[in-house]
Order: C-alpha cells, then structure tokens, then sequence
C-alpha cells in the first residue's frame, strides 16, 4: 500500500485559504543602496537624499549594548533559526491582495499570516 504523497506548503495554503492562489516571492525590487536608473530620475535633489541617508543598520549586539549595557549584549537567542524547520512561507495572492503565510508542512496548518 503506497502512501499518499506529502502536500506542498503552497497547496497545503491554497486548500486553507480558498479564492488564494500561491505565487513566486517578490522578493525585494532592489538591493538597499542600489543605484537608481538615471532616465527615471526627474532631478538631482533625490540622489543628493539618498547619500545622505545612512546604509549601515547596527547590529543587535550593538544596540543591546548601547541601551541595556555590556552585559545584556550576550544574547544567545541571536543564534537562532527565524523559523522551526517544518515551517515554510508562501506568498499568496488574491485579485489585487497579497499576503505571505507560515504554512507548517508537519501538521498541514496555517501558522500565522501578514498582509
């Protein structure tokens, strides 16, 4: 007797949510910091803003440090993973409306969803 084959998260999130079809992820539309196309800019004043804008985020070693001192900076649930392995995010879309669900493929469940 043959089992029947795993679901995939996106159709375990489109069995969930009818009317949601999974999508590609969009993913950013740009790196941070990338240069603009230069026919797209209408003048100068957005480029010179844009220099000026800082392009390095600290670290959350840094800011534990700086606002609850050295020795809260020693923070060992930096280490972990974003998501329990069994979870999966799928981007889901619906005429004009996007959302992105945590789809955990163990128990075939919606974890959460944004959008």
């Amino acid at each position: 007797m043959a089992s029947k084959p795993k679901l995939t998260a996106a159709e375990i999130a489109e069995k969930k949510m009818p009317g949601w079809k999974a999508v590609a992820p969009a993913g950013p539309a740009k790196p941070f910091g990338a240069k603009r196309d230069r026919a797209a800019a209408s003048d100068g004043a957005a480029d010179e803003a844009a220099a000026k804008v800082d392009a390095v985020m600290p670290t959350t070693r840094q800011l534990r440090s700086k606002f609850l001192g050295e020795d809260a900076a020693v923070d060992d649930t930096a280490t972990a993973q974003p998501l329990e392995p069994d979870v999966e995010l799928v981007d889901l879309k619906s005429g004009d409306l996007e959302r992105t669900v945590a789809v955990n493929r163990k128990t075939e469940e919606i974890d959460w969803s944004q959008g």
